[in-house]
């Protein structure tokens, strides 16, 4: 269980009552009386798990609603990206359009799949997909003869470091 503190403030006018901040049914008492009369209200909510990603909103216990919510994701870095097929070289046909996918570890968020030709971004030849919480992203290329030894890459990001796919086939255009 990976122990994650979180510190969430909530600007809001308070007057002298007590506060309830509440996620879906979960109510979680805040009992600070040093900040009555002050705009600002903090509360840390500890050992952070999945399970607790939610909207967590705050109003008084008489019920009135405040205005403002904080929604709150348990971030899952991206650890590993796997590109397919693995052959090195990779023989493709000139003016042939060869496909490669490239599939992420469980991320939250979900990952972005970036594409390379060498040095060149071709992303803008993949589509990515994201099924609970993995992304798939298929490239459709089609090399040519200036492609001739340039290595194919994928490479996913969700917020942290970028991971790199181990494999990165050299391209044998026939």
């Amino acid at each position: 269980m990976e122990i994650l503190n979180m510190r969430v403030l909530y600007w809001i006018k308070m007057l002298a009552m007590a506060l309830e901040c509440t996620e879906s049914a979960t109510t979680v008492p805040v009992n600070d009386a040093t900040n009555a009369g002050y705009d600002k209200v903090s509360f840390e909510l500890r050992n952070f798990q999945i399970k607790d990603s939610g909207t967590y909103s705050c109003k008084d216990r008489n019920n009135i609603t405040v205005q403002g919510s904080v929604t709150i994701t348990h971030a899952v870095p991206i650890t590993m990206v796997t590109l397919r097929p693995s052959f090195d070289p990779m023989n493709v046909v000139e003016g042939v359009p060869s496909t490669f996918s490239c599939v992420t570890s469980e991320s939250r968020p979900p990952a972005t799949v970036s594409w390379f030709k060498g040095i060149d971004d071709i992303t803008a030849f993949s589509n990515n997909v994201t099924t609970t919480f993995i992304t798939t992203s298929t490239l459709t290329y089609t090399p040519s003869r200036d492609d001739q030894g340039k290595r194919i890459r994928c490479e996913g990001n969700n917020g942290g470091t970028t991971v790199t796919s181990q494999v990165k086939p050299q391209a044998n255009i026939q």
